[in-house]
């Protein structure tokens, strides 16, 4: 449910020049941030995951108010505890590089128990269970330039085993391909294998399993679904009901 709380504005100018500036001038600081002002005896404990619902600026501190980064609406955070308006959140930039900061509370929708987070800029689907990471595997999403994948939070709206998906290619012809697990969450688009393999019904599935992950969806990714290894969307079908939440961010 959404932290509804005082929320604080901000400006946005010159963004990116923001983002450069902060990652080179304040990451060590950020990653080893230790609160000079606000006792952590004070701070009510949340831990557990939640999204941006805007775009907003991570602050050092809830008194002097020292912008230290930016994000992005809805990438994904970790809400370690509130104090007087704010969220303490974690939010990694990437691979071993994070920022600890301050956000608006309310500007921060808690994730549920259980969720899947797909990150576009990684090309990675991991999934959640009660703060645990249960699966974490590549991905192939939509081709950037012409079918991108669309960011948001959504839900699983049914499941299917067998399906035939069927559409238009952008040179107008049709095509129809065959998946084992079929699960939409954004009108027709939705998660699915496609990695080629045999099974009863013959050989199918159209990625080998070394052209997931990586650059790959620039060039040669889908029509805007989330394709994923065999195995992947196996695990995803058989422990997600309709209902589980979708985090689609970069």
């Amino acid at each position: 449910s959404s932290l509804l709380m005082s929320s604080y504005g901000f400006d946005r100018d010159n963004k990116e020049e923001k983002k450069e500036e902060n990652l080179s001038n304040e990451i060590k600081e950020t990653v080893l941030y230790n609160e000079p002002k606000v006792n952590n005896k004070e701070i009510d404990e949340i831990n557990q995951y939640g999204y941006m619902l805007y775009d907003s600026s991570i602050y050092k501190d809830p008194i002097d108010f020292k912008e230290i980064f930016m994000i992005d609406k809805y990438q994904k955070v970790f809400v370690i505890g509130y104090y007087k308006g704010y969220c303490k959140v974690e939010y990694d930039i990437e691979k071993n590089q994070k920022v600890i900061g301050y956000v608006p509370a309310s500007w921060i929708e808690l994730l549920p128990n259980k969720f899947i987070d797909i990150d576009l800029s990684s090309q990675s689907i991991k999934m959640y269970q009660d703060n645990n990471k249960v699966l974490d595997s590549v991905t192939v999403t939509g081709k950037s330039y012409e079918s991108p994948t669309r960011i948001g939070y959504f839900d699983i709206y049914y499941k299917e085993r067998n399906a035939t998906l069927r559409g238009t290619n952008t040179n107008g012809t049709q095509y129809a391909s065959f998946v084992d697990y079929w699960m939409p969450f954004d009108g027709g688009i939705g998660l699915h294998d496609a990695e080629y393999h045999t099974c009863n019904n013959g050989n199918h599935g159209w990625r080998y399993s070394d052209n997931f992950g990586g650059d790959t969806y620039l060039y040669g990714g889908s029509h805007g679904c989330v394709n994923l290894l065999n195995e992947t969307a196996k695990y995803i079908y058989d422990n997600t009901e309709v209902g589980t939440k979708v985090l689609v961010h970069k």
